[in-house]
């Protein structure tokens, strides 16, 4: 069920699902809704793109004024939302961190764009298990491969997903948050 056919021809469904009051998330969201998207669009003019996540602000809202954007806001499933998708993207500019969200849509099948802020502290083969841009159009490009690569789509979810059962199960999770909070306690506090 990856591609939906409709009136014969695929439709072409990019999606994003996180805090819509993260700072991070935000600023990714404007700038792919500014200066990716317009690209994808021009070349797949019935490309939609669906952002979805808790407490969408003003920002976010404003995005969807923008020709195929839509703000659906919180979903009560973000497994069927993601299943939904063609691709998915993390558009990451700046914060830090493992990033949960890109390792989500990678458990649960998706075919993945982000950048390489996005993909920090991932043990992944660019191209492999997910696709990396970093400039406006070589993102642009990412995403109307995927998208008119059904494939191409399947073949990397496949990728992501076993990258994430091997790396990533909660047991590996539990010890690398562990790791985590116990060195973020030590800089912020000096406590071990």
């Amino acid at each position: 069920n990856m591609v939906q056919e409709v009136h014969g021809h695929a439709t072409f469904k990019v999606g994003f699902l996180g805090s819509l009051e993260w700072e991070p998330n935000i600023e990714g969201l404007e700038w792919f809704v500014r200066t990716v998207w317009p690209t994808i669009r021009h070349q797949l003019p019935e490309a939609n793109f669906t952002i979805a996540g808790r407490a969408p602000g003003l920002r976010v809202q404003s995005l969807a004024t923008t020709e195929g954007v839509r703000v659906l806001g919180p979903v009560l499933w973000a497994a069927e939302f993601l299943a939904q998708q063609d691709v998915v993207v993390a558009p990451v500019l700046s914060g830090s961190g493992v990033r949960i969200k890109v390792l989500e849509g990678m458990a649960h099948g998706c075919a993945m764009v982000t950048t390489t802020r996005g993909a920090e502290g991932l043990s992944v083969v660019p191209g492999r298990q997910l696709v990396i841009a970093d400039e406006p159009v070589a993102m642009a490009q990412a995403c109307v491969a995927l998208l008119s690569d059904p494939d191409e789509r399947r073949r990397l979810a496949g990728e992501g997903q076993e990258f994430v059962r091997q790396k990533h199960s909660w047991q590996a999770s539990i010890q690398q948050l562990l790791h985590v909070y116990r060195s973020a306690l030590e800089r912020c506090y000096g406590v071990s």
